[in-house]
């Protein structure tokens, strides 16, 4: 990706992202490291200023760099049918749409069994995925970070930035694989919005 384009996903990343990621955070977890608060319409959301570098590097690498090494391995094969609308709608739709999969977490968090919650999640993702990319690159590279970034946020957890709140807490993914890390506290809600959020980068790389 050229360097104007990596700097103005890291812009929006640092800028905009702590809003987006802010929506959802009162349900989950607490933060530990500089926390501020951020009003919102609806209330009042929690964030840290470490979120905005941590954010601005996400978005340089989800919609800047990763997609050209997920198209190399498997190839420009996309579905078909996906609407032809411009760059910049198709960008302005990703935010939204997943503004939209990110407050809906939150309410899966709150009213919905954890199941029920992911799959009614994915096949919000799988939607914004079909009208706005349909790539298989770009689905391949949403899975794959839709697991890796919990798992990424672990060395953060453990440093004491935040924690996830108990009844939050499934330990996802490392409780699929036997491991009982109590004091990782990981969010099986979160995954589906780190797919959300790579397709949101991906078309804001594309603009």
């Amino acid at each position: 990706a050229r360097p104007q384009v990596l700097l103005r996903l890291a812009a929006f990343g640092g800028a905009v992202g702590p809003l987006v990621d802010a929506v959802h955070n009162q349900v989950l977890l607490k933060y530990d490291v500089l926390p501020v608060q951020l009003p919102l319409l609806l209330g009042t959301a929690q964030t840290s200023l470490i979120i905005p570098p941590l954010l601005a590097i996400t978005y340089a690498l989800l919609g800047g760099l990763f997609p050209a090494l997920a198209q190399q391995l498997v190839g420009n094969g996309s579905l078909q049918g996906v609407p032809a609308m411009s760059s910049a709608r198709r960008a302005g739709l990703a935010v939204a749409s997943t503004v939209l999969i990110i407050k809906a977490s939150e309410i899966c968090a709150l009213a919905l069994p954890a199941k029920v919650g992911l799959v009614l999640l994915y096949g919000m993702c799988t939607l914004q995925w079909a009208v706005l990319d349909g790539a298989f690159a770009s689905a391949l590279l949403a899975l794959l970070v839709s697991v890796a970034g919990p798992v990424a946020e672990l060395p953060f957890i453990w440093l004491g930035a935040w924690h996830y709140l108990p009844e939050s807490s499934d330990y996802y993914p490392l409780a699929r694989f036997g491991i009982d890390a109590g004091w990782a506290g990981l969010a099986a809600i979160t995954a589906p919005c780190y797919f959300a959020v790579t397709t949101d980068a991906i078309a804001l790389g594309r603009f």
